[in-house]
C-alpha cells in the first residue's frame, strides 16, 4: 500500500532533476526534429503509435507535448518513492530514446547502420530500444553511485 502522505513528502534529488530536465530537453528536440523533418507527413514518422496519433488528432496532435511530458515526470516521481534507482532508469530510457529520435532526423547519417539492423522503419524503434536500455541502466548506475547536492 502507498503511503500517500509519504509520497508528497518526499525529496526530490540532484540525478532525479537532471535526469528529468535531460528527458525534456531530448523530448523536446525529437519532436521538433521530427515536425521539422516530416513536414507533418506522418508517414514519415517510424513509431506506429506517433503515425497513428498524427492521424487521429490532425492538427491538434502537439497536445501530446506536454501531457506526455507530465506523464512520464508524474511516474518518475511515484516510482521514485519506492526506488531511487528505477525512476532514474525510467527517466534516462526515455530522455535517451527520444535522443536518438532526434539523431535520426539529423542529415549526417549518424544511425544509417541500425537500418542494417532494422529493415523496415517501425523496426527502428526497437533497435533504437535496444540502445536505450543498457545505456539508461549504466547512467543510472552513474548518478546512483555519484552524489550530487
Amino acid at each position: 500500500m502507498v503511503n500517500l502522505k509519504g509520497l508528497f513528502r518526499q525529496k526530490i534529488g540532484a540525478n532525479l532533476i537532471f535526469s528529468g530536465v535531460l528527458f525534456l530537453v531530448s523530448m523536446s528536440l525529437d519532436f521538433y526534429m521530427t515536425n521539422v523533418g516530416s513536414q507533418g507527413d506522418f508517414i514519415q514518422e517510424a513509431n506506429i503509435i506517433g503515425q497513428l496519433w498524427w492521424q487521429i488528432a490532425g492538427p491538434f496532435r502537439f497536445v501530446e507535448i506536454p501531457v506526455w511530458a507530465v506523464v512520464v515526470l508524474e511516474m518518475a516521481y511515484i516510482i521514485n518513492y519506492k526506488s531511487k534507482f528505477l525512476a532514474l532508469v525510467w527517466l534516462n530510457f526515455l530522455a535517451l530514446n527520444h535522443f536518438l529520435g532526434f539523431l535520426t532526423w539529423l542529415p549526417y547519417g549518424t544511425l544509417d547502420f541500425l537500418y542494417s539492423v532494422a529493415k523496415e522503419d517501425w523496426q527502428l524503434v526497437y533497435a533504437l530500444s535496444l540502445i536505450s536500455i543498457p545505456t539508461g541502466l549504466t547512467l543510472a548506475l552513474l548518478q546512483t553511485k555519484i552524489k550530487l547536492k
